[in-house]
Formats: C-alpha cells, sequence, structure tokens
C-alpha cells in the first residue's frame, strides 16, 4: 500500500508505532520497522548517556528507516536530539516545541521532521516551520491526548494543512486504518494496540489490565502531569485525578527525575524566577512520569499511572508487532472489499 507517508519515510505501510515511553523499546521499534512499518523509540525518559546506545540497538536489529520521539519541555531534550541527529536517525519526532530550531539539520542528511500536535493552530506551526509531516493526536488516545476527536480533528486539519497527516487516537485495527484514510489521514499512529505486544516494552500487569478494561474504562485528568492524561481508571488513577499535587511534592518528583535522567536543572534554577514556566512544567512532568513509571514498567497499578487510549475495548490478545501490522493490513483490505453500498450524486 503506498500513501505519501510510506513515499515520504520509505517504507511498505503506513503503520507507525508510536513512541511510547518506558513502552516502545529498541526491540519493538525494530520489530515493527522489519515489518514494514516505521517503528519510533522514545528519548524522553532516557538520559543523554543512554540515548545513543538505544538508537544504536535499533540499528543493530533493523536495516530498516525508524524514528526517535521527545518532549522539548525537558532538559535533556535538546541534547537527545541533538544525538540523533548526530546519528542521522531517518525520523526526528518531537512534541511540545517547535522544530525550525533542528529542521536543517535533520533536512541536511536526509533525514525528516515529524511533529506530534493535537490541535489545528499547531498542525499549521508546525508546517509554517518546516516539519514534513505531522501526528494529529485525538481525544481517544492514551496520555496526551486531545480535546477533539478524529471525526472531527482529521478533517479540520486536512482542509488547512498541505503535508501529510499520520491520524493518532483509537485506532487498533484495519477498520480504524481505512477509516483514518477517509477523514483524510495518509498513515496511522498506534500506541495502545502495540503496547499490548510481545516486544512491548510494559509489564505483564499493565498488559493484562489493558485486556481486561473495557471502551469505557479510561479517564482524562490534568492533574497527573499538568496536561489531560488519558488513563486507564483504577482507585489510585482516580484518587489521584481529583486533586491537585502540591507545589512540594511535584518538586520531589521533578528532583527524581532529574536524577535518573542525569538532567543538569542547575542552570534554570540559576535564573529563577526567569525561568518559573519552564520549571513548574518540569515539576510537574517529573511528577506524572514517577507515577507512569511505576504503573506500567514497574507493574504497580495500586500505587501507579497506567495510560491507555479508548483502542483498549477492541484489542483482544497479545501478538508480535509483525503480526498486529500485517493482521491490519489484511483487515483493512478485507473491509475495502466488504463495502457494499454507492453513493450516488
Amino acid at each position: 500500500m503506498r500513501t505519501r507517508i510510506t513515499s515520504l519515510f520509505g517504507i511498505e505501510k503506513p503503520i507507525i508505532c508510536a513512541g511510547m515511553s518506558d513502552v516502545a523499546t529498541p526491540e519493538l521499534a525494530a520489530a515493527v520497522s522489519n515489518a514494514g512499518g516505521l517503528g519510533i523509540i522514545n528519548l524522553t525518559t532516557l538520559p543523554p548517556s543512554q540515548a545513543k546506545q538505544a538508537i544504536d540497538k535499533v540499528r543493530a536489529l533493523t536495516e530498516r528507516p525508524f524514528g526517535v520521539n521527545m518532549t522539548q519541555l525537558l532538559p535533556s531534550a535538546k541534547e537527545n536530539i541533538n544525538i540523533a541527529i548526530d546519528a542521522k536517525v531517518p525520523v526526528i519526532n518531537t512534541a511540545f516545541g517547535k522544530c525550525d530550531w533542528y529542521r536543517d539539520k535533520v533536512h541536511a542528511y536526509g533525514g525528516k521532521v515529524l511533529v506530534t500536535t493535537s490541535t489545528l493552530k499547531h498542525a499549521l506551526a508546525a508546517q509554517d516551520q518546516g516539519a514534513d509531516a505531522i501526528i494529529a493526536t485525538s481525544y481517544e488516545a492514551a496520555a496526551h491526548a486531545g480535546e477533539i476527536g478524529a471525526m472531527a480533528l482529521i478533517p479540520a486539519i486536512r482542509d488547512r494543512v498541505s503535508i501529510p497527516i499520520i491520524a493518532a487516537g483509537g485506532i487498533a485495527d484495519g477498520r480504524g486504518l481505512i477509516a483514518a484514510f477517509a477523514l483524510g489521514a495518509d498513515a496511522v499512529s498506534m500506541g495502545t494496540r502495540f503496547m499490548v505486544s510481545k516486544e512491548s516494552g510494559a509489564h505483564a500487569n499493565a498488559i493484562q489490565a489493558t485486556l481486561d478494561t473495557d471502551v469505557m474504562g479510561t479517564l482524562r485528568s490534568k492533574n497527573y502531569d499538568g496536561v489531560p492524561v488519558r488513563a486507564i481508571s483504577t482507585p489510585f488513577s482516580r484518587k489521584m485525578a481529583q486533586r491537585k499535587p502540591s507545589l512540594l511534592t511535584m518538586l520531589y518528583r521533578a528532583q527524581q527525575y532529574a536524577s535518573a535522567t542525569q538532567s543538569d536543572i542547575k542552570p534554570l534554577l540559576r535564573e529563577f524566577p526567569q525561568n518559573i514556566k519552564t520549571l513548574l512544567a518540569l515539576s510537574w512532568l517529573g511528577h506524572g512520569l514517577f507515577y507512569l513509571v511505576r504503573g506500567i514498567s514497574g507493574g504497580d497499578l495500586e500505587t501507579g499511572i497506567h495510560t491507555a487510549g479508548q483502542s483498549l475495548g477492541i484489542i483482544r490478545n497479545i501478538e508480535s508487532a509483525a503480526d498486529i501490522v500485517d493482521n491490519i493490513m489484511n483487515e483493512a483490505a478485507n473491509v475495502q472489499q466488504s463495502f457494499s453500498f454507492s453513493v450516488d450524486p
């Protein structure tokens, strides 16, 4: 199947594995790329000393295109982006920040810039800044989901943006792929579906919880990391959603996160209060990541958070990444052939 995204990235199938923190491991990314899609690893939670190692590991497992994902809110983000650029990673995917400062460096070696957005405003900004494609994240998605459902978001962006669009949110099978094409997307990005895979970095408890939860079993709250996050509804996640954490708690969690990722926040502290917004954002993010790692990587769902999208309601089993890609493509072909209606003008 050829689309603008498959041509742009040099892949065979319009399926992208989302760069999920602690889930999108080199093994998972390589498996998706080897199956003809585009695997993306997450460097957000990795210290710079480990970022290059993760990239090298993907390259040891596949000769096909792959990508890296980073959240630009973090102090280590710029260094990790430059590490990925020096390594000539084929696709650089970022969120929460502009791409114009690194765009030319990526294009210089033939790489592609992929920006994650959730609004028309940010999609237009990414295009103006020189992004090659965007991921449009809708309301149904896990973690930092948008405010608008895919049925409205994708066409709204398609009508105003000329670069390729990758639809993300609520997609887990061939029906979703065909629907995304109908809405104007050129490919799909899936997180929750690949989290429930044999190569996933998620703990077995988190994977089983995903399989055990129906389409109504998630919630959204800003009280995890300051931005609306979709997670599986548990007694603990509901309790956290009801009350904003104290500043002291957030600062403590941020310090733990900074230590774990070897992030140097001293420059921010020296320029306080000019960097108060950055410090608050980092504090929020560190708070959320602390509980996210505990839930997804550690498998502790009693005192941890497990992000998952609404597509969990249609995921039935654990498969290899290759089988997931192949089954979705086969189902998409069957869905396309099964259309028995015609539209008369």
